[in-house]
C-alpha cells in the first residue's frame, strides 16, 4: 500500500479488502465520511457546477452521509465493534480528492480513497500510525 500521494501512474489500483466484520464496518463509516467531507468541501468553495435545487439536494446527501456514519459508528459499539477515526485526515484528503476530481483525476482520487480506508482502518483497530503502515508494506 502506498500511502496518500505516493502514487505511479503504472501502479495497479489496490482495493482495500475488509478481513473481519470489524474493519469492514470501520471502512463503511470511513468511507461516509470521508464522502461527506468531499461533498461538503465541493459544494462550500463551488466546485461543481449546481442550480439551486441541485446544491440542496447534495446539502442534503452529505448531511445524510454524516448522519448514517455516526449512526452506524454507534450501532457498532454497541455490538461490541468500538472504534474511532482520524476525522482531521479525513477532512484533509476529502479537500484533495476533491480538487482531483474537479482536474478529472479520478484515478488518482480513488487511489488516494483506498489508501485513507486502509489507513483510518489500520490507525481505528490496530494503532498503527502512518509511519509503521508504510514501514509494514515496505516489507
Amino acid at each position: 500500500m502506498n500511502t496518500p500521494g505516493q502514487h505511479s501512474a503504472s501502479s495497479p489500483l489496490i482495493l482495500f479488502e475488509a478481513k473481519n466484520a470489524h474493519e469492514e464496518v470501520t471502512a463503511k463509516v470511513v468511507r461516509m465520511m470521508l464522502k461527506y467531507e468531499i461533498l461538503r468541501f465541493q459544494i462550500e468553495n463551488n466546485l461543481i457546477e449546481l442550480d439551486t435545487k441541485q446544491r440542496d439536494q447534495k446539502r442534503q446527501e452529505a448531511i445524510q452521509l454524516r448522519i448514517e456514519g455516526f449512526r452506524t459508528q454507534r450501532e457498532s459499539g454497541e455490538k461490541g465493534l468500538p472504534f474511532t477515526y482520524d476525522d482531521e485526515l479525513l477532512r484533509r484528503e476529502g479537500i484533495r480528492i476533491a480538487y482531483l476530481l474537479l482536474r478529472d483525476a479520478t484515478e488518482e482520487a480513488t487511489r488516494i480513497e483506498e489508501d485513507v480506508v486502509a489507513i483510518s482502518v489500520n490507525k481505528a483497530l490496530y494503532g498503527m500510525d502512518d509511519d509503521l503502515i508504510k514501514f509494514a508494506t515496505a516489507a
